[in-house]
């Protein structure tokens, strides 16, 4: 619980970098952990930088939800 905690947390960094590998931590973890999931959502659909929403939806569709992962990614590319 203390390595997903960690990233959980790194998730809200100021820095775009730090987020974006938060998030490529994190994504193994949804699977399993509501709590993971639930980041990787938001940030997917929330997050300011382009790049941690990407690594988001890419996380939602390889370790959780590939219709929400589809979904964010095509609405990037649409932006």
């Amino acid at each position: 619980y203390g390595l997903r905690s960690q990233l959980i947390e790194a998730t809200s960094d100021a820095e775009p970098a730090v987020r974006y590998w938060a998030v490529r931590g994190l994504a193994p973890f949804a699977r399993k952990s509501t709590a993971a999931y639930a980041q990787l959502v938001d940030l997917a659909t929330g997050d300011s930088s382009p790049s941690v929403r990407v690594a988001a939806a890419q996380g939602l569709y390889a370790n959780a939800d590939e219709e929400a992962g589809l979904r964010v990614l095509a609405a990037e590319l649409q932006s």
